[in-house]
């Protein structure tokens, strides 16, 4: 009874396989839209499957007379092991589908707020990097500054000197020119 205020199935029974391959209802204990018995089942790849003896469920939904389905079947063995019947669970395929899309949406909900969360992570943790990355950056344009600086000031004392010592050869030369 938990498991029918939580799901939406509609209904469950009991069906075999005729001589000619078709499902017939053997069992049916709704007390609404009750099926006769030996009324023909609509044939799914898994009713057939579970006929077989091994359970399946529809991939897609079916329509009959009583609504649109998705339904679960689970063999019922002899106590001689052959397969003697098919029980069957029929899940209202609307239901089934809005639980299937309201899943879809948290999911999607969930993969969207993990990865912003990601990317604000990622985000702190880089600005620390991005931060030092800076100073690193300020430290070297500050040296190059500072080497500039003496680059220009030594260039400057080698031309004073360059042009002391032009001058000093100037007045040696005017000196002994005069001689």
């Amino acid at each position: 009874s938990v498991f029918k205020v939580n799901s939406s199935f509609e209904f469950i029974y009991a069906a075999r396989e005729t001589a000619d391959g078709d499902y017939i209802m053997v069992l049916d204990p709704a007390t609404h839209k009750r099926s006769e018995y030996g009324e023909v089942l609509i044939k799914t790849d898994a009713l057939v499957k579970a006929g077989h003896g091994v359970p399946a469920v529809d991939d897609k939904p079916y329509e009959d007379s009583y609504g649109r389905f998705y339904s679960a079947y689970s063999p019922v063995f002899s106590s001689g092991g052959r397969v003697s019947g098919v029980v069957a669970l029929d899940i209202d395929a609307d239901w089934y589908e809005h639980q299937i899309n309201k899943d879809r949406s948290v999911i999607l909900l969930v993969c969207i707020l993990t990865s912003l969360l990601g990317l604000l992570i990622l985000i702190y943790l880089t600005s620390d990097y991005r931060n030092q990355i800076r100073k690193i950056k300020k430290s070297l344009l500050d040296l190059e500054a500072d080497h500039l600086v003496e680059l220009v000031g030594a260039a400057r004392r080698r031309n004073r000197r360059k042009a002391r010592e032009a001058h000093l050869r100037r007045n040696d030369s005017a000196a002994c020119g005069s001689t």
